[in-house]
């Protein structure tokens, strides 16, 4: 998988802002680990 975040949060069910917000902060989302993001922003 290599998609931008807003295609990823519309794939999870959640707001593109609070997606890249929770990325800034903890890296998790209701106690799950994030994918990690490649340079460009782009989820692997």
């Amino acid at each position: 998988m290599n998609i931008d975040i807003d295609s990823f949060a519309l794939y999870i069910g959640v707001k593109a802002e609070y997606l890249a917000m929770l990325y800034r902060t903890t890296c998790e989302l209701e106690g799950l680990p994030l994918p990690k993001r490649n340079r460009h922003g782009k989820v692997k």
